[in-house]
C-alpha cells in the first residue's frame, strides 16, 4: 500500500507544482511587483511537497475502510495502486481539492514574503520635465 501512496503522492505533487506554479506565475505578471524568484520557487516547491503528502495521507486515513476492503483482493503493487485509486476516488478527489486550497493560501503568503524591498533602476519613473540628452559625439 505504501508504494501506491508514494506514487499517487508524486502525481499529486506534479499536479500541484505545475498547475499552481502556472497560476502564481500569471498572478505575479498581473501584479507586476518585484520578488525573489528563487526564494519563492523553493518555498513553493516545499509547500507543494507538503500539501501532496497531506493530500495522500489524509486520503488514506479518510478512505481507509473502502481502500482496505479492495486491498484484500490485490496481489501486487499494481493491484494496490488500482485499489487505492478505484476504491478511494471520492476521498482522493476531495482531499486533492482541499489541499490545493491550502496550497493556494500558503503560496500567496510565500509570494508576499518573497517580495523584494527595493526596486531596480528600470522601475524608477522619470519626471516629465527631465529631458534626455541624446548625442552622437562618440560616433
Amino acid at each position: 500500500m505504501w508504494g501506491s501512496i508514494f506514487f499517487i503522492g508524486f502525481i499529486v505533487f506534479l499536479f500541484y507544482w505545475i498547475i499552481g506554479g502556472a497560476m502564481f506565475a500569471a498572478f505575479s505578471f498581473i501584479r507586476n511587483n518585484k520578488f525573489h524568484k528563487a526564494r519563492f520557487g523553493c518555498l513553493y516547491t516545499l509547500l507543494s511537497v507538503l500539501c501532496a503528502i497531506g493530500a495522500t495521507y489524509s486520503t488514506s486515513v479518510i478512505g481507509r475502510d473502502e481502500i482496505q476492503s479492495c486491498l484484500n483482493d490485490s496481489t501486487d503493487i499494481f493491484g494496490d495502486l488500482a485499489s487505492f485509486v478505484g476504491c478511494g476516488i471520492l476521498s482522493l478527489s476531495l482531499m486533492i481539492v482541499a489541499w490545493f486550497g491550502v496550497l493556494i493560501i500558503f503560496g500567496g503568503i510565500s509570494l508576499f514574503l518573497s517580495r523584494a524591498k527595493n526596486q531596480s533602476w528600470m522601475d524608477e519613473e522619470f519626471e516629465e520635465d527631465t529631458a534626455l540628452e541624446i548625442s552622437f559625439d562618440h560616433l
